[in-house]
C-alpha cells in the first residue's frame, strides 16, 4: 500500500514553487526591464548611456542614473519614481510620477529640420485632450528642478523648472515655478471639461519684470539671429511686477474665445532716454481664429516731474502683420525740463509705423491727434477743439500740421477762431524753433472792440517769449495788407505779465486793394503795456518810406499812444513830400471816423513837383508853398476839405511860368480893351516875379466849396514893367482836384 502524501505537505510544495518563482520574476525583473529599456531606446534612435534599475515592487518602481544623447539634444535624469495600483497599472494608469533633476539638451536647428520633415501631420488637440480628461494616465506629476536648455549657434536659453500636475476625470492643473535666462516666474495651467466644451486657463507672474526684455531677445535669436527683436535701443525696463491671465476654449479647429489680460504694477523703464513710471498698468488681448488680434493698454505713467499722464489707453490690432494702433489720453501734464503745458482730451489715430531697410521697427512715422484743449504756461496760451497731423522727419525731427483749432492769450485779451499751423520742430531745441513755421487765424478779437480777419504769420522763436516774423497779413476793417518782409520781433517780457514789445527792422507794409502803394523801411519799437485793454508804455514813435507809384516819400514818421481808457491819439505825424513836409497836428482818433477831423500842415512844398500832378497844366512854378489844410470825413458827403490855405514862402527867386494856350482871351473881341488887358495878362504869367501866391479851400455858405487863388507878381512885357494879381478858381472840392490831378505816377489809377 502506498504512502500518500498529505495535503499540507502539497500545499506547502505549492507555495514554495510560487514563492520561489515570484522571488525569481522580482529579482530578474529589473534586468529584463533595463533591456526592455534599452531595446526600446536603440529601436527610436536613443543612445543609452547608463540606467540604474534601483527598486521594483508592486506598487512603487524607482529608476535612477539615466542618460542619454539623441539627434535633437541630450536627456539625463538623477531619480525617477512611480507609484501605481497593479490593477490600474494594468490598464495603464499611473498613481504618481515623479522626476528629479531631469536635464534636457535640445539642439534648435536639429528639431526644425525634423519638423520639416513630418509631412501631413493631422494632430487633433481636441480629441487628445478628451482622452486625457476622460482618463488620465497619471493622477500626479512632478518635476523637480528641471533644467532645460535650447542651443543654436553660439546662443543658448537656460531655463529652470519645477512642475506640479494634477489630473483627474474632467479636471487637469499644471503648476510651474521657473526661470528663463535669468527671468523669474511663475504660473499655472487649467483644463476643465463641461460637457461637450473644453475650456483652459492660464497665468503668469514675474516677481522681476527687469529681466524680461534680455529674455525675449534671447529666445528670438534662437530662431532669427539676423532679425532678432532687440529693445535695447529704445525701451529699457529698471523693475516693475507682473500677473498674466489666459482663458479660451478648445475647438475642433482650434481655440476659440481666447482672452489675454497682462496686470503690471510700480513699473520703471526707460523709453527713448526717458525714465518712466508707471504705479499700474493694464493689458488686454483678445486674439481671434481669423488672425486678427486686438489689445488694449490702460496705464497711468510719470516722468519724474517732468511728465505726468492719467488716462492712458492704447487701441491696437494686428491683422496679416499689418498693426493698427489709437491713443486716448484724459489728462497729460508737463513742467521741468518740457515746457509747462496741460492737456486734455487727446485722441491720437491714424498712426503710421517706420521701419528701416532690414524692416526693424524704429517707431511712428506719422500720427492724426485731437485733443479738446491745451494749456501753456499755466494758462498764459491756451488752445481749443484741435487737430494736429505729426510727420516724424528722423533723430528728434517732427512735421507739425495743425489743421483747425481755436485759442485764447487772456493776459492779452486775445481769443482766436479757426487757428491753423504748419512748421517743423526739434524735441532737443523746444522751445526754440529754428525752422520757418507757419501760423494762421480766421478771426482774431482783441478786447472786446477790435477784431482781425483772415491773419496769418511766418516766423521763428528763440523761446516762448521771443518770435521773429518774416511775414504778416491781416484785414482790418475790410482792409487787407500786409508786412513782406515783416522783419518783425515779438517780445513778451517776463518781468511784466501782460507786456509785449514790437521791434521793426525794415519792414515793408503792403495795401492788397493799393498795390502800387507801400511803407517801407519801417523802423521802430512798439511797447504795449496790455492788450486789454490796449494800452502803450507812453508816447511810441515808428519811421518810414511811403512809396506810390513811382513816387518815393521819405523820412515818415509817426508818434502815437494809446490809453488805458480807450484814446487813440496820434501825437505827430510826418512825412518828407513834394520836396518839403507834411504833417497832422495831435489828432484823437475814434471809432468808425464819423465826423473825424484832421489838420495837415505843410511846410516848404515844392511847388513845381505840386503842378506836375495836373498833367494838363502847362506851368513851372519855381518857389515854395507852406500852409494848413482841415479836412473831415462827413457822415453823409465823405472826406472833404473845410478851410485851409497855402501860401508862398518869401523868396526873392520865387517865378511862375504858365501857359495858358490863350484861355484867358477866347471868345472876347480883338480890339476891345479887354482883350488886350487879358493878352497882356497872358504874356505876364509866361514870366512872372512871384511877390505873393495864396491858394484857399473855401467852404461857401450853400456848402458848396471853391478853390481860390492870388497870384501877384510883376513882369516885363514888351518893354514896359506890368504888375500882376491873378485870382483863379476851382468850383469843387477835394474830388474836384482829383479829378484833375493825374495821380498815375502815385500809383492811383482814375
Amino acid at each position: 500500500m502506498k504512502k500518500r502524501v498529505s495535503k499540507l505537505k502539497l500545499f506547502l510544495w505549492v507555495t514554495l514553487i510560487l514563492s520561489g518563482s515570484l522571488v525569481f520574476v522580482l529579482t530578474s525583473l529589473p534586468s529584463f526591464l533595463e533591456s526592455g529599456i534599452r531595446k526600446f531606446a536603440r529601436d527610436s534612435g536613443i543612445n543609452l548611456h547608463s540606467i540604474i534599475i534601483d527598486e521594483i515592487t508592486p506598487w512603487s518602481s524607482r529608476v535612477s542614473g539615466l542618460s542619454s544623447d539623441f539627434q535633437e539634444g541630450k536627456f539625463s535624469l538623477q531619480q525617477l519614481d512611480l507609484r501605481y495600483d497593479p490593477t490600474q497599472l494594468a490598464q495603464g494608469q499611473l498613481r504618481a510620477v515623479s522626476l528629479t533633476s531631469p536635464l534636457l539638451e535640445l539642439d534648435i536647428d536639429a528639431i526644425l529640420e525634423r519638423l520639416e520633415g513630418i509631412e501631413n501631420a493631422n494632430t487633433d488637440s481636441k480629441i487628445q485632450a478628451d482622452e486625457l480628461l476622460s482618463n488620465p494616465p497619471v493622477q500626479h506629476l512632478r518635476f523637480r528642478d528641471l533644467e532645460l536648455s535650447f542651443n543654436r549657434v553660439d546662443t543658448i536659453a537656460l531655463s529652470q523648472w519645477d512642475i506640479e500636475g494634477d489630473f483627474h476625470p474632467g479636471l487637469a492643473q499644471l503648476r510651474l515655478d521657473g526661470n528663463l535666462t535669468g527671468l523669474p516666474w511663475q504660473g499655472d495651467l487649467t483644463l476643465v471639461q463641461e460637457g461637450s466644451d473644453l475650456f483652459l486657463g492660464a497665468s503668469l507672474q514675474f516677481s522681476d519684470l527687469s529681466k524680461i526684455l534680455n529674455s525675449v531677445k534671447t529666445v528670438s535669436e534662437l530662431f532669427d539671429d539676423e532679425n532678432s527683436i532687440n529693445f535695447e535701443k529704445w525701451l529699457e525696463i529698471e523693475q516693475g511686477v507682473a500677473r498674466a491671465r489666459w482663458t479660451g476654449r478648445l475647438e475642433n479647429d482650434g481655440i476659440m474665445d481666447q482672452f489675454i489680460e497682462l496686470n503690471a504694477t510700480e513699473l520703471v523703464c526707460r523709453a527713448m532716454g526717458l525714465t518712466l513710471q508707471i504705479p499700474q498698468a493694464i493689458l488686454f488681448v483678445t486674439p481671434h481664429i481669423s488672425g486678427r488680434t486686438e489689445a488694449n493698454f490702460y496705464a497711468n505713467l510719470n516722468w519724474g516731474e517732468n511728465l505726468e499722464v492719467r488716462g492712458l489707453k492704447l487701441a491696437g490690432s494686428l491683422v496679416d502683420g499689418q498693426p493698427n494702433l489709437n491713443v486716448r489720453v484724459q489728462r497729460l501734464r508737463t513742467q521741468g525740463v518740457l515746457p509747462q503745458a496741460e492737456l486734455f482730451g487727446l485722441v491720437v489715430d491714424g498712426i503710421e509705423f517706420a521701419e528701416n531697410e532690414m524692416g526693424e521697427f524704429l517707431g511712428v512715422r506719422k500720427a492724426s491727434l485731437r485733443f479738446s484743449s491745451l494749456h501753456l504756461e499755466e494758462g498764459m496760451y491756451n488752445l481749443y477743439d484741435g487737430e494736429i497731423d505729426i510727420e516724424w522727419l528722423g533723430e528728434d525731427r517732427f512735421q507739425i500740421e495743425l489743421r483747425k483749432g481755436n485759442g485764447s492769450v487772456p493776459t492779452l485779451g486775445l481769443n482766436l477762431q479757426g487757428m491753423r499751423f504748419s512748421g517743423e520742430i526739434a524735441l532737443d531745441s523746444l522751445p526754440r524753433l529754428s525752422a520757418e513755421q507757419r501760423f494762421s487765424v480766421d478771426e482774431i478779437f482783441l478786447g472786446e472792440d477790435q477784431k482781425i480777419d483772415d491773419f496769418s504769420i511766418e516766423f521763428k522763436s528763440d523761446s516762448l517769449e521771443r518770435f521773429e516774423l518774416s511775414e504778416l497779413n491781416m484785414l482790418v476793417n475790410d482792409f487787407q495788407f500786409s508786412l513782406s518782409p515783416a522783419n518783425l520781433i515779438i517780445e513778451i517780457p517776463e518781468s511784466s505779465q501782460g507786456r509785449l514789445d514790437l521791434s521793426f527792422l525794415d519792414a515793408e507794409l503792403k495795401f492788397d486793394d493799393f498795390s502800387d502803394l507801400a511803407l517801407k523801411k519801417i523802423q521802430g519799437n512798439i511797447k504795449f503795456n496790455s492788450l486789454d485793454p490796449l494800452d502803450t508804455n507812453g508816447s511810441q514813435s515808428v519811421r518810414f518810406d511811403l512809396n506810390a507809384g513811382e513816387q518815393v516819400l521819405e523820412s515818415g514818421q509817426i508818434k502815437f499812444e494809446v490809453l488805458p481808457n480807450g484814446e487813440q491819439v496820434i501825437k505827430e505825424l510826418e512825412i518828407h513830400a513834394f520836396g518839403g513836409t507834411l504833417a497832422l497836428e495831435e489828432t484823437k482818433l475814434i471809432e468808425g471816423f464819423e465826423d473825424f477831423e484832421l489838420k495837415v500842415l505843410a511846410k516848404g512844398l515844392d511847388a513845381q513837383q505840386i503842378i506836375n500832378c495836373f498833367e494838363d497844366l502847362d506851368a513851372r512854378m519855381e518857389g515854395n508853398l507852406s500852409g494848413i489844410l482841415t479836412i473831415r470825413n462827413d457822415p453823409s458827403l465823405g472826406w472833404d476839405f473845410y478851410g485851409g490855405s497855402l501860401s508862398l514862402d518869401s523868396s526873392e527867386r520865387a517865378k511862375l511860368f504858365l501857359n495858358t494856350h490863350g484861355m484867358l482871351t477866347e471868345g472876347l473881341d480883338d480890339e476891345s480893351s479887354e482883350y488886350k488887358n487879358m493878352y497882356l495878362l497872358e504874356r505876364a504869367l509866361e514870366d512872372l516875379n512871384l511877390n505873393g501866391l495864396n491858394i484857399m479851400f473855401k467852404l461857401l455858405d450853400a456848402g458848396e466849396r471853391v478853390v481860390e487863388m492870388n497870384v501877384r507878381g510883376e513882369s516885363e512885357v514888351d518893354g514896359k514893367d506890368i504888375s500882376v494879381e491873378y485870382r483863379p478858381k476851382i468850383m469843387g472840392g477835394l474830388d474836384a482836384l482829383l479829378q484833375q490831378a493825374d495821380l498815375s505816377k502815385w500809383g492811383v489809377e482814375p
